[in-house]
């Protein structure tokens, strides 16, 4: 199993949360915001993240709390219809209060996709909301061009490099990086250890994955996963935490680097980003990409 693997975009929505949202046009032109200042970062991280990948050109937008434009790229070469489709995911994933690949397990129900055709939002991944530590919503961005999980990957990085510039450690986590990185700790020991039960309840149970641009299913992935913790090509796991911060109260963000210290004992190390939510009690998957 590669690295990827372990961490994929995954999540779940139920069509009560879509009543609450309410369609933005996309034609507000660029407005300075408390998101301005940041807004570049932001996308400069998102940039950086794809040609690291030597993703094909994307389009980049950043919102406002009230769903304005404030930044916005598209790459040269970049397709026209990214432009909208970009601006559309984040203002979803602002409105979601949630990223937007949460959303794309309803695309089965015929009645959320009605009601995602009325509201006029998008199910496709690639927008990523981001918040406060008081949990109101800041703004979000939505990304387009690449493969679905590519876009969510790099929208998550997008939001990550303004996490990590707001000082995320210590005692400014709080009780909620704690909880993160004690989960963490336990998906690193259950891996090593082999023990798939412990690794499998980190991911929630209703989740959809993407993994080599195919979408699994909770059943689907836990196979990969045991395919992966087979002890003969099993990689050793070191997961080093970087930073965590809250994302209102039912979502946490954390940046690291993730080690895979192979059978040859070389060290294979990337970035991660994940996407905690709280579950019965406890934190799960529901958005993950290294």
């Amino acid at each position: 199993m590669s690295r990827s693997a372990k961490f994929v975009s995954c999540g779940a929505a139920g069509v009560v949360l879509l009543v609450a949202l309410r369609s933005v046009g996309a034609s507000e032109p660029v407005q300075e915001s408390s998101m301005s200042e940041g807004a570049p970062r932001m996308i400069e991280a998102c940039v950086a993240y794809a040609a690291e990948r030597k993703l094909p050109p994307l389009s980049v937008a950043v919102v406002d709390e009230t769903g304005s434009l404030v930044n916005f790229t598209r790459q040269s070469g970049g397709a026209g219809l990214t432009v909208d489709a970009a601006i559309l995911k984040a203002r979803t994933a602002l409105q979601a209060r949630a990223p937007t690949s949460d959303l794309t397990a309803d695309m089965s129900d015929a009645t959320a996709r009605d009601i995602y055709l009325l509201l006029h939002v998008t199910t496709m991944p690639g927008g990523v909301p981001l918040m406060r530590q008081d949990g109101s919503l800041r703004g979000a961005v939505g990304v387009s061009g690449a493969q679905p999980d590519q876009d969510a990957a790099c929208a998550a990085a997008a939001v990550g490099s303004a996490v990590a510039t707001a000082g995320t450690h210590g005692e400014q986590e709080g009780p909620v990086g704690a909880a993160i990185r004690a989960r963490l700790k336990e998906f690193e020991d259950a891996w090593n250890a082999g023990d798939v039960a412990r690794v499998s309840e980190q991911y929630h149970p209703s989740m959809f994955a993407i993994y080599q641009s195919a979408y699994l299913n909770y059943t689907q992935y836990i196979k990969l996963v045991k395919e992966g913790m087979n002890p003969r090509v099993r990689a050793r796991l070191r997961l080093d935490v970087e930073s965590v911060r809250a994302l209102g109260g039912e979502y946490a963000l954390a940046n690291g680097r993730e080690h895979d210290v192979g059978k040859d004992g070389k060290d294979q190390t990337n970035l991660f980003t994940v996407i905690y939510k709280r579950s019965e009690g406890t934190w799960k998957f529901v958005y993950a990409h290294t």
